[in-house]
């Protein structure tokens, strides 16, 4: 009853899987990740917004996640772990393809800017060992929030500036394991989510920049997935295995 005019973008004859997928600023192309035969690790792809023209921006090698267009830019930001070569080997081709979804929490991902006409890379923006990804930018293109996972602690939600200058942690939890971080239209808050360790339900939280403030958007114990702003920034869609209520 909230959706209409639902197409399909990308096709089972060209991509085994595809997820990610996030508009430009305009709205006139998507960045998303998908496997190919060619290339059974996510790889970056790009196309235009009607499902068309797709190619891709990334090595070619490793495994590639959340890519996200730089604000005012011809460039993109993303998760790669194309340096670590233990992690060229094509995955096994499973027998059912249509398996239950997996993160893959791999300890080399690291982040990258790359072009968005070439695909070449330009800057590599985190170096320490462990887990840097789920990356995206501010409105305004100055700073990225990212998710970032050390040892055996939760994980934890980060911001740097665009250059990868002046990493810091904004929400740093022990009885909290946080992911996919997004600024709100204002660049005033951060909206992610979060499961305590060890737990089955993940809700929906919003941090101010400072850390100071925190809101947990839902109530209902379930999984509460991929939150993202609407672009007025008065309401945010969530994913949920059922409908919601009126408590979310």
């Amino acid at each position: 009853p909230y959706l209409k005019n639902i197409r399909q973008l990308t096709q089972d004859g060209e991509f085994t899987k595809a997820g990610e997928a996030y508009f430009s600023p305009d709205g006139k192309q998507i960045l998303f990740q998908g496997t190919k035969p060619a290339h059974p690790h996510y790889q970056i792809y790009l196309m235009n917004a009607d499902g068309s023209g797709a190619r891709i921006v990334s090595p070619g090698k490793g495994k590639m996640t959340c890519a996200y267009f730089r604000p005012g830019s011809k460039t993109f930001v993303y998760a790669s772990t194309h340096l670590d070569k233990r992690t060229y080997p094509a995955p096994k081709v499973p027998k059912n393809p249509r398996r239950r979804y997996k993160w893959d929490y791999d300890g080399s991902f690291d982040i990258f800017v790359g072009d968005l006409e070439t695909g070449k890379i330009l800057k590599r923006l985190t170096t320490d060992d462990g887990y840097d990804a789920e990356c995206s930018y501010s409105h305004d293109g100055r700073a990225i929030t990212y998710t970032v996972r050390r040892d055996k602690k939760p994980d934890m939600i980060w911001l740097m500036n665009a250059d990868g200058s002046r990493k810091r942690a904004l929400i740093e939890r022990e009885d909290l394991a946080c992911g996919g971080p997004f600024f709100s239209p204002d660049d005033k808050w951060v909206l992610y989510r979060g499961m305590k360790p060890g737990g089955r339900s993940m809700h929906v939280y919003l941090t101010s920049i400072d850390g100071e403030t925190t809101l947990k958007l839902t109530t209902v114990s379930r999984v509460n997935w991929a939150p993202f702003f609407h672009p007025g920034g008065e309401a945010v869609a969530i994913c949920s295995p059922r409908c919601l209520s009126e408590s979310t």
